[in-house]
């Protein structure tokens, strides 16, 4: 298995042959190779906004003594909020850089809670790869683990994307 890439903040994977400018391409993206985000603190003005936004304004999100008598212990992030960061936490990896055409997948199990104030950090693991019979891209199905400052994974899942091929 290939090491794992540490990301910059600024979108810079970090290892030989990597840049910024330029994301890569369906062929250099190896199985089992492993990219690794900065981390994107969470804030509870976040948390309100996206409630206004996406117009789930549950209670559990938005009021601290409600959210205290659920099992929740207190205010949580939305589960698509926490998903809408990791595709940003992604694209500044750089790898997706004028290369991505489209998440063609995003599949999610919530494991555990994000809270106002938690950093969060995204790992992207090459899972598969499969031609497209065009000749021009391929599908690339990433395994996706988001964590939270203590290294709990919050999030798990996969995405499947289409990615253009070497010209």
């Amino acid at each position: 298995m290939p090491p794992p890439i540490n990301c910059h903040p600024d979108g810079a994977p970090t290892g030989e042959g990597h840049s910024a400018q330029a994301g890569l391409h369906f062929e250099e993206l190896s199985d089992g190779a492993v990219f690794r985000t900065g981390t994107r603190t969470i804030s509870e003005v976040e948390i309100r906004a996206f409630a206004e936004v996406s117009g789930d304004d549950n209670p559990v999100h938005t009021d601290e003594a409600f959210a205290r008598r659920t099992p929740f212990r207190g205010c949580v992030a939305h589960g698509a909020l926490t998903m809408a960061v990791a595709t940003g936490l992604g694209w500044q990896t750089g790898i997706f850089r004028e290369t991505l055409l489209a998440i063609v997948e995003n599949n999610a199990k919530f494991i555990g809670a994000v809270r106002p104030g938690d950093d969060v950090r995204l790992e992207l693991e090459v899972e598969s790869h499969e031609p497209s019979p065009a000749r021009k891209r391929g599908h690339v199905r990433f395994l996706t683990r988001v964590l939270n400052q203590k290294d709990e994974v919050v999030v798990e899942g996969n995405w499947l994307c289409l990615f253009k091929r070497l010209p």
